[in-house]
């Protein structure tokens, strides 16, 4: 991308890709920052990265688009691009597998704690604590 000046890195920590992107404080510096001086183009990772669902991912890309600004993923996948249908397409399938892997790997998650919390009476995680009542 030859041409182009970084103007800004946003990153929400600790946050879920699952929580709505208006609600996010990176997100929300983000957009501030492109209304302030007009940045038209955002790079991010991937489509997972930027949200891990379809609506989360779709409603993040109409906020973009509203702005005029166009986000695309670093492997150069244009995901603001509505005149093609094949891309909007493969950017849902792509975002329900996000999805899918998401709830996947949550639950996998839970059904650790869980088994920890039966053998050793305690499980702890990010967010919280947990023991086994007597």
């Amino acid at each position: 991308m030859a041409g182009l000046e970084v103007v800004g890195e946003y990153y929400d920590a600790a946050v879920s890709g699952a929580d709505y992107v208006e609600l996010r404080p990176g997100f929300a510096e983000m957009l501030a920052h492109i209304d302030g001086n007009g940045v038209r183009l955002v790079v991010v990772e991937d489509i997972s990265r930027f949200g891990r669902t379809v609506a989360v991912q779709e409603l993040g890309l109409t906020l973009m688009a509203r702005r005029g600004v166009q986000v695309v993923a670093a492997n150069g996948d244009e995901l603001t691009d509505t005149d093609d249908e094949a891309g909007v397409m493969i950017r849902h399938v792509l975002g329900a597998f996000a999805q899918m892997e998401k709830t996947r790997l949550v639950k996998k998650l839970r059904v650790a704690r869980e088994r920890m919390r039966d053998e050793t009476g305690r499980c702890e995680s990010r967010n919280w604590c947990c023991w086994a009542m007597p």
